[in-house]
This record gives C-alpha cells, sequence and structure tokens, in this order.
C-alpha cells in the first residue's frame, strides 16, 4: 500500500473510470467517488465533502457545470492536504 492516495470524483463515469483505472494500474491507491459508489460524492452535498477528503493526498475532479461549489472544494481539499500547488 503506497502512503498516497488520490481521490478521483466522478469515477463511476466514462472519463473518470479510466483515470481511475489507469492510476491503479500503475500501483496507486485510489479513492473513486461519485453519487452511485461505495464512496458517495455529490457536488450538491457539501456536508459530506470532509469525508471524501480524509486522507487524501491528490485529487482528479470533474467540475460540475456551475463553477461555484468548486472553489469551496479546492478550500477544503487544501486545508485537508490533498491539494499541493
Amino acid at each position: 500500500m503506497t502512503e498516497h492516495t488520490t481521490l478521483v470524483l466522478g469515477a463511476t463515469g466514462e472519463t473518470g473510470r479510466r483515470v481511475a483505472a489507469r492510476l491503479r494500474l500503475r500501483g496507486a491507491e485510489v479513492r473513486a467517488a461519485s453519487r452511485c459508489s461505495a464512496t458517495r460524492f455529490d457536488w450538491s452535498g457539501p456536508a459530506g465533502w470532509d469525508a471524501v477528503l480524509e486522507g487524501v493526498t491528490a485529487a482528479w475532479v470533474v467540475p460540475p457545470s456551475v463553477p461555484g461549489p468548486v472553489h469551496e472544494f479546492v478550500a477544503r481539499a487544501e486545508a485537508a492536504g490533498a491539494w499541493d500547488r
């Protein structure tokens, strides 16, 4: 097991599923999240974002069509240590 975990949002979608699979092929620890996966994530449910970010060191994000929630999510990800600019 690695010490780094990458969060993949939209992991059950066409692109997110492929990103998660390729990361796993490279040996990366992946937390796959979406509205209908075991790890639930919904842009309209910010109360659940912190749990999804716990222990994550990187994130692959498919933003919603309305960018407003992305700013708050990135701020939380940075505070959780998941964003390294």
